[in-house]
């Protein structure tokens, strides 16, 4: 059985900032907790992908208590529409699809503030992995989200309202 969760809050960061930082996806082992590697290279799009839109190839590895694996994804970032998703291509993952979504709170030149989408479906090869993850993956999600919040901090140095946590924001079996 697949499991998925998703999150959405709201930042005093522009949805163009946050989507950077999820798109530096190189920088990852820097702010992200259990990503220990993480290397990533361009991947020519089968299709036209436009103008804005970058594919790579990131294969990371991660540690999380006893746990050690590495995985690749498809990482596809579209700029003009401010989403990245991510789609498996090898690891300890039967499937494996995520998708963020950076939706700004307001239009204009000094418009601040987004609402940050984050979703992920996910299951493990190994039923005994994906039961012990299955418990914690909630915790897990809100401390990667954290981190990337304390990294938009850091980059941006914006003093803003702490994130907020929307309704609805929750997982879900499937």
């Amino acid at each position: 059985m697949a499991h998925h969760y998703s999150r959405a809050i709201i930042l005093p960061f522009s949805a163009e900032d946050m989507f950077a930082v999820a798109a530096d996806v190189k920088a990852y082992p820097r702010f992200l907790p259990w990503v220990q590697d993480m290397k990533v290279s361009d991947f020519p799009s089968e299709t036209s992908d436009g103008p804005g839109v970058e594919c790579s190839i990131a294969e990371a590895n991660i540690g999380y208590k006893a746990v050690r694996e590495r995985f690749v994804t498809r990482v596809r970032a579209d700029r003009p529409k401010q989403r990245i998703m991510v789609q498996l291509v090898s690891g300890p993952f039967k499937s494996l699809g995520a998708d963020w979504r950076f939706i700004p709170l307001a239009a204009g030149p000094r418009a601040t503030g987004s609402r940050v989408e984050f979703s992920i479906e996910y299951r493990f090869r190994n039923p005994v992995l994906q039961a012990l993850l299955a418990a914690a993956f909630e915790p897990i999600v809100t401390r990667i989200m954290d981190a990337f919040v304390a990294e938009a901090h850091r980059r941006y140095g914006k003093d803003g309202a702490a994130a907020k946590s929307l309704p609805g924001s929750a997982p879900a079996g499937a």
